[in-house]
């Protein structure tokens, strides 16, 4: 799938089911396969270091990933795939 696609699974899983444990499984297998696809490198490398590194709650990444001000910028670059 693109890059573009596979965010609005993420999206759809989390509307869809609200489950922390799929929507945290399917953010992290985007981010390994998109990651290189996009230029927001400060929100992706500190995604990647959660995940790997720092250990937040599945909630937290979760929920700061779909609404947080930090991650902002890398969901209005993937909007502007959109169009």
């Amino acid at each position: 799938m693109s890059l573009v696609a596979d965010y609005n699974h993420i999206l759809d899983t989390w509307e869809e089911y609200h489950d922390y444990p799929g929507t945290y499984y399917t953010i992290y297998y985007w981010l390994i396969a998109h990651h290189n696809k996009l230029e927001s490198k400060k929100e992706v490398e500190d995604l990647l270091f959660r995940f790997s590194y720092y250990k937040d709650s599945m909630k937290t990444i979760v929920d700061d990933f779909i609404y947080s001000k930090t991650y902002e910028g890398l969901r209005k670059e993937i909007l502007s795939l959109k169009n």
